[in-house]
């Protein structure tokens, strides 16, 4: 009876343990944890949004605005932090989460997302402004892949564009053309010109004609 007995028990600690080394037991379970980013507002996200890792482990994330913004702070356990477009929590040691802030570009956001119409166009020659009637319609819209269209009285044309803001005042590129230097661009009015070979000074004064 005491043989069927340990027979009995033997058993039940082999089912029990069913693929235990002895000498090198299993590890146990890895603690895992969750970050995440929150975006306050709105203009952009963050990339991944949430993330889990092993504790120990560190979480990266993107900050991505979008066009026409820019990444306003970095907000992480009360601390207000740099505005960077790659964040890393390491260390985590729990539930963890950080925000970010966006904030509008004040000089992409409008031409980014606005069209504009001309209203003025005038030469500086020989000392003195000259003012011309604008007799077409000529529309300007500028995309974030870095293209624009322009419409001019229903034909509409098409190119690339970049803006140089290392230079002051900062220029507009646009190709096939001499560079235009920016003199105002917000959310009303937008005035470029350009100076020609022989001096002339060309200015071009767009308005707001609706949101993109």
């Amino acid at each position: 009876m005491k043989k069927l007995f340990f027979f009995l028990l033997a058993t039940i600690m082999l089912v029990a343990c069913n693929g235990c080394d002895p000498i090198n037991p299993p590890e146990p379970p890895v603690e895992k944890y969750t970050v995440a980013g929150k975006v306050i507002g709105s203009g952009g996200t963050t990339n991944p949004a949430i993330q889990t890792v092993d504790k120990g482990g560190s979480a990266t994330f993107h900050n991505i605005p979008e066009a026409g913004y820019l990444i306003d702070y970095l907000k992480d356990d009360g601390n207000i932090l740099p505005a960077i477009d790659v964040y890393t929590v390491r260390d985590v040691s729990k539930d963890d989460s950080f925000e970010v802030a966006f904030k509008k570009d004040s000089i992409m956001f409008p031409l980014l997302r606005i069209k504009w119409i001309q209203n003025g166009l005038f030469a500086f020659i020989e000392g003195e402004w000259y003012g011309f009637n604008i007799h077409f319609t000529r529309i300007f819209s500028f995309n974030q892949d870095g293209t624009y269209s322009e419409t001019l009285d229903g034909s509409t044309s098409s190119g690339t564009w970049s803006l140089n803001r290392n230079v002051s005042p900062m220029t507009l590129n646009c190709s096939g053309r001499i560079p235009f230097t920016v003199e105002t661009l917000n959310e009303k009015e937008f005035v470029i010109y350009y100076i020609g070979t022989t001096g002339v000074i060309s200015k071009y004064t767009f308005i707001k004609l609706g949101d993109k």
